[in-house]
């Protein structure tokens, strides 16, 4: 098993002007995740638009994702679907194409009950056996499960062995995820506001959309920490600050037309 650990970004999914999938544009943004050093990526997240996709595209695109990188770095595909069916067939073929782990969140069209919700994770695990990473995503297509209930999912499906936590504090609650959870879990991601606070933290990093656009540059944040040079990791850190800013308000306006 490949080590799931550092700078995962969110790989977007390049449409074209008819809103059909760009594959070359996507083989593109391939070779920029490579050229950045990423430790890994992800596709296709909700930073990807994978709610705009059909279940024949998502696997698809994961094919091309998993041929272009040719194994260089970790590939963790998303599964994340409106029912188990759905993220069960996702999950199997995200095995057979060669991905080395699935993320999988909260079933994000019928908000369910946390026993519905554990029941959703556990026969999505039964259907493969990659390392699985929960995402715990805020509205309005997450479900914003609290730290306990983060930690009951991973005490009683060891198959989860990482998180990315997306919810504020993001560092908080990363460091109470990674202070109570059980030997199982591996690793703790960031995305949405917690980057800098969730390395301090004690996290493996970061994964999110914006993180594609700045990855050789949040590869230095994450870099310097881990040696312990704190100071210059939050100096670059901050230099970033309004970059992330123009890019999120770029997606909230793309978004809205």
């Amino acid at each position: 098993m490949k080590e799931i650990r550092g700078i995962f970004p969110v790989v977007a999914t390049p449409f074209k002007h008819d809103a059909s999938v760009d594959e070359t544009g996507l083989r593109n943004i391939l070779h920029y995740v490579l050229k950045t050093g990423a430790h890994g990526l992800t596709f296709p997240a909700v930073a990807s638009e994978f709610y705009a996709l059909s279940e024949g595209e998502r696997k698809k695109l994961s094919e091309i994702v998993i041929e272009e990188v040719q194994g260089k770095i970790p590939v963790i595909i998303t599964v994340s679907a409106p029912s188990t069916t759905i993220a069960s067939d996702l999950a199997r073929h995200a095995q057979s194409i060669g991905a080395d782990a699935v993320m999988l969140m909260a079933p994000y069209v019928v908000k369910d009950s946390f026993s519905g919700i554990q029941s959703y994770f556990k026969r999505v695990a039964e259907c493969c056996d990659l390392p699985m990473v929960l995402q715990n995503a805020p509205a309005p297509l997450g479900s914003a499960q609290t730290v306990e209930a983060v930690l009951q999912l991973l005490q009683t499906i060891p198959q989860i062995m990482y998180v990315k936590e997306e919810n504020m504090p993001c560092g908080q609650r990363i460091s109470k995820l990674s202070d109570k959870a059980p030997e199982s879990l591996l690793g703790v991601f960031g995305g949405a506001g917690g980057r800098f606070a969730g390395v301090v933290a004690g996290r493996d990093g970061p994964s999110s959309g914006i993180i594609l656009k700045a990855s050789a540059i949040i590869n230095k944040v994450r870099a310097n920490t881990v040696e312990g040079r704190a100071i210059t990791a939050k100096n670059i850190f901050e230099h970033t600050l309004s970059f992330c800013k123009i890019g999120y308000s770029y997606e909230n306006y793309v978004s809205s037309l």
